[in-house]
């Protein structure tokens, strides 16, 4: 099977749910076939939109809660970085 296109209508949808969940939206990286002939399925590309630091999230994970919830983790991430470097 060949790599599949997500329709605008998504990408319309993804952007507002990201939105809702307080994040920037970037994109869509189109889902492909892994080195394994497997199918990857798309990611939605979006910013922190306090950090500015960027998160990728598998497209049937993407929900406002979710966006919340992935860039709190991440903030926790960064936070935590930045404590071992001080």
């Amino acid at each position: 099977m060949a790599c599949q296109v997500v329709p605008e209508y998504l990408e319309i949808l993804y952007d507002s749910m990201v939105s809702l969940g307080g994040g920037i939206f970037r994109g869509v990286q189109q889902s492909f076939l892994d080195g394994s002939g497997r199918q990857v399925e798309p990611l939605i590309l979006f910013d922190d939109s306090e950090s500015r630091f960027s998160i990728a999230m598998p497209a049937s994970k993407v929900s406002a809660y979710a966006v919340i919830a992935a860039i709190r983790e991440k903030r926790k991430q960064i936070a935590k970085w930045f404590q071992q470097v001080a």
